[in-house]
């Protein structure tokens, strides 16, 4: 009956004795406002207090000895003009203001401590996957674990087969359970194995209760095993309820809406103790001036422990929120590179959380200390000392947040630790880069282990002479043997392969397939841009979007065929990308020499658009044995020496194919701006000239062991690894020598 007569009090309107508001006109309660002068029942909520307060810091002039600044006096101008059009508002203007300010407030505000008075509902959907294994005990009764050796033939007769389990509990390690009455053995039957996919939704409600100090926790701790008692001992109900058949829908296990009507009366009962005080305080004095009523013992009470509590949590709210900087700064220290920076982090770490427990202790302290003034104040009936503390609460809390000398330390130590880690983290950052450039310029150095060169001088007496090019027919197909990938698969001769060409006429679907994609047209874009952005003349991109790559791979392999793709689907998936489709293109009146192709792998070629001209020979036909003599050789040549090399050449238009082996040197060269789809096909008998070739590259820059070259070596290596012959039935090597051929004689004898 309370508690509905509560719920009922709480759904009524504000009585008009009731306790307004004077700045937004709106009922209010004793707890939640503070006295408008010396007329207790005249009151203003805390809400349009901080309204107000907020008002006179913005409006507040800045000392004569400082600086103020263009935005802050800006701001300040704004405020006067607020305040200034305030005064002019009549009471119900204002009354709207203040609401609008309060409104906004409390939608900005983070929110107050939680109790179990208070619920959250929720309704929530999961898709979880998870992998999970688990060791599987039973605990048998004396009739089971009989029943089962009896199965097992162990006993012959049901009495031998309970004296067996009656000396197997009677062990000293044997796993035993008393339930019901009865004595249980332990079992383990293996491990289960769960491979869990679920997906549901999920509604319910919540409670919670914010713990911010040891008398929280204790409270929580003595509630919520009352509450957990009470929780298993519903299960159980229920459980018995299942086993009739009785049970309807199971028992409320949180009683939120119980709980909150029971907050809710206590609330207005104390408020209506407080109300019946302080009207009775009222009608004892009527002689005071009107306007002018003494202050009530119980009402400034109340407003000090108010105080209080706002500002215990204000100091915990500041304490906290260095903390969480701290904690973030720690989970940063921990991902430094080196155990040096990271054991400088620590330390710096120690040096603040040392100073936690003195704050925490200087709170409690001061807690401890208000209330006990309280209390004495509050025997005693003195409203004025009352009235006095919580000025004097109010005073120590700007004292303490800005002059107490361990906060002041703790927020520095935090400020420098916070500067450390980020001048930390941008000097590893800076290293790194550094580092990354200087690996880059290695690489791409004349004098490192540069592949291809746009700037020889071969290039550029190349280009001198490029319009003569097509006149003499020099880029006529010339050393093209074959026809077919299988040529290029199965011929083993070093000296004497040369690129497989596919005529037009074979490639010319598969070319206008390939330009069809959008794909193309934007990745043609994206390959100029870059090729720009470099200053380059050749650039060759990866189709990065897998749908477009797989419809690429296709087209790819209807047209070499599935002997070029069955080899590197065998490869691990890390080194797929080596294999991905891409596109290229060359800017007009441009020649790129090439040392070798990409990795050591044959560098497949369709002309899409304009023309490309190729020539080359064997990388075994320059000075020297390893790729750095070869390389230094190569940059010296000129155009006429190079031209004495080459054995072979091919003019590719759009549909046109060329297979470049890997251990080849070649320039392309290109007359107007070109584009083409080029694709890694590796298979066969080519492997083990890709194995060779990577072997060198790996000997010519060891930095390259620890990236795809180095991986793809060691798996083409393994993939060509030739495993160990079986043994023979008959228990003989099967490494033995094969039986001797018959002569024509004992076959004629075999065979009359």
């Amino acid at each position: 009956m309370a508690a509905a007569a509560a719920k009922a009090a709480a759904a009524t309107p504000p009585a008009e004795n009731s306790l307004v508001c004077q700045k937004c006109l709106e009922p209010t309660l004793l707890k939640d406002s503070i006295a408008n002068g010396r007329n207790c029942l005249r009151r203003n909520c805390l809400d349009c207090v901080s309204t107000d307060k907020w008002l006179r810091r913005c409006v507040k002039k800045p000392k004569s000895t400082e600086t103020e600044s263009e935005a802050a006096k800006e701001r300040r101008n704004k405020a006067e003009a607020l305040k200034a059009s305030l005064s002019k508002m009549s009471p119900t203007e204002k009354a709207q203001w203040y609401c609008k300010q309060k409104e906004e407030r409390r939608r900005q505000e983070k929110g107050t401590k939680r109790t179990f008075s208070t619920g959250v509902g929720f309704v929530q959907e999961e898709l979880t996957t998870s992998l999970g294994t688990a060791d599987k005990d039973i605990f048998e009764t004396c009739e089971d674990w009989c029943a089962r050796q009896l199965m097992l033939q162990k006993y012959s007769s049901l009495e031998q087969a309970e004296q067996a389990f009656r000396q197997e509990c009677s062990k000293p390690g044997a796993k035993t359970m008393q339930k019901r009455g009865q004595t249980l053995l332990g079992r383990f039957v293996g491990v289960e194995v769960d491979m869990t996919h679920r997906h549901g939704l999920t509604q319910g409600v919540r409670q919670r209760a914010d713990l911010h100090n040891q008398e929280d926790l204790e409270a929580f701790q003595a509630e919520s095993k009352g509450r957990m008692d009470k929780g298993q001992w519903r299960l159980e109900s229920d459980r018995q309820a299942c086993l009739e058949n009785t049970l309807k829908a199971p028992t409320e296990l949180l009683n939120v809406q119980g709980d909150i009507e029971k907050f809710q009366q206590q609330e207005a009962e104390l408020e209506q103790a407080w109300m019946e005080q302080l009207e009775t305080e009222a009608k004892a004095k009527p002689s005071a001036p009107k306007g002018a009523m003494p202050k009530s013992a119980g009402v400034e009470a109340m407003g000090y422990q108010a105080a209080i509590s706002r500002t215990i949590q204000s100091m915990q709210d500041i304490l906290t929120r260095q903390q969480a900087l701290l904690l973030g700064a720690q989970e940063e220290t921990n991902l430094l590179d080196t155990q040096l920076l990271r054991n400088e982090g620590a330390a710096k770490q120690k040096e603040c959380e040392d100073l936690i427990p003195e704050l925490q202790v200087s709170i409690e302290d001061m807690e401890k200390k208000w209330s006990e003034d309280k209390k004495r104040h509050e025997a005693s009936g003195d409203a004025d000392k009352l009235h006095e503390g919580v000025a004097q609460v109010a005073k120590y809390f700007k004292e303490w947040s800005t002059k107490h000398d361990a906060l002041h330390r703790f927020k520095n130590l935090v400020k420098d630790f916070k500067a450390w880690l980020a001048k930390s983290k941008a000097a590893a950052k800076k290293t790194e880069k550094a580092n990354a450039q200087a690996k880059a310029a290695l690489q791409s150095s004349n004098v490192g282990h540069a592949s291809s060169w746009s700037d020889l001088a071969l290039c550029r007496q190349s280009l001198q002479d490029v319009t003569d090019l097509t006149a003499e027919n020099r880029f006529q197909d010339k050393g093209l043997a074959w026809n077919f990938a299988r040529d290029l698969v199965e011929k083993e001769d070093t000296q004497t392969i040369a690129p497989v060409v596919f005529s037009s006429a074979q490639g010319q679907p598969f070319a206008e397939e390939m330009k069809a994609h959008d794909y193309f047209r934007f990745q043609k874009l994206w390959v100029g841009e870059q090729m720009k952005r470099a200053n380059a003349c050749w650039l060759s991109g990866l189709v990065t979007k897998n749908t477009v790559a797989r419809k690429l791979l296709a087209t790819w392999s209807k047209l070499l065929g599935a002997e070029c793709e069955k080899f590197s689907s065998k490869l691990p998936a890390d080194l797929a990308e080596q294999f991905q489709p891409q596109f290229f293109q060359q800017k007009e009146k441009s020649c790129s020499v090439h040392l070798h192709a990409d990795f050591g792998l044959p560098d497949v070629r369709l002309c899409l658009e304009g023309n490309f001209f190729y020539m080359g020979f064997p990388l075994s036909k320059l000075q020297g044995t390893d790729l750095s003599t070869q390389r230094e050789d190569l940059t010296r040549q000129s155009w006429q020496s190079f031209q004495r090399l080459w054995t072979w050449s091919c003019k590719t238009g759009p549909g046109k194919v060329i297979a470049i082996p890997g251990d080849h040197v070649f320039c392309s060269f290109a007359l107007e701006e070109s584009h083409g789809a080029r694709i890694h096909a590796l298979c066969g008998n080519h492997v083990a000239r890709t194995i060779q070739m990577t072997q060198s590259l790996l000997k010519d820059n060891p930095l390259l062991s620890s990236m795809k070259t180095g991986r793809l070596s060691k798996a083409l290596e393994t993939s060509m690894a030739k495993p160990k012959k079986p043994l023979a039935a008959d228990g003989d090597s099967a490494n033995s020598a094969p039986p001797a051929k018959k002569t024509k004689t004992e076959k004629k004898k075999e065979n009359p």
